[in-house]
């Protein structure tokens, strides 16, 4: 298959995680030549698989090319989700931070720096960004692609406060 078909068949929009082409095949189309919509996609696939170290280094490719807004958006979210997971809140944080004011009306932003103040222990900020999110933004299509991390989360955040009451 050419380049051209892979990157028509792989980029034709944003998967936010959904069934797309294996991680050496992504790396593979790579090797054919760079391009920010296969690294994205590349990024997403190691991040699902739990290589999340390796997922920042193409979703950071992939920012350094011409992604549409949401692209971008989706890319944004998962990469600070994998810095945030790598223990790099610092960076997650200059992230959320610069995608905010990139993207103002993304609901997602926001719901991210509420999980970081939660890893901070800033409980009282996070809560109170989560109900802004939820008065200003929410619709539960905007939210649909990220269930299964939404899920993953409250796992999380449950066994951290069992432990933290024991």
């Amino acid at each position: 298959m050419s380049l051209d078909k892979e990157h028509e068949n792989i980029s034709r929009e944003p998967s936010g995680f959904n069934k797309k082409p294996s991680i050496a095949d992504l790396y593979k189309a790579l090797d054919n030549g760079y391009d920010e919509h296969i690294a994205m996609e590349l990024g997403f696939a190691l991040d699902k698989a739990g290589k999340e170290f390796d997922a920042i280094r193409h979703y950071l490719s992939a920012l350094s090319g011409s992604l549409l807004p949401e692209e971008k958006i989706h890319v944004y979210f998962c990469l600070a989700s994998s810095y945030r997971n790598t223990n790099q809140s610092n960076k997650a944080k200059k992230l959320i931070n610069k995608a905010i004011k990139e993207f103002p009306d993304e609901s997602l932003f926001p719901i991210m720096k509420s999980l970081i103040n939660l890893d901070e222990k800033r409980v009282d900020l996070a809560v109170h960004t989560l109900i802004t999110v939820v008065y200003k933004h929410v619709k539960e299509e905007n939210l649909a692609p990220y269930v299964w991390l939404l899920k993953k989360e409250a796992i999380r955040q449950r066994r951290a406060l069992k432990k933290n009451s024991i």
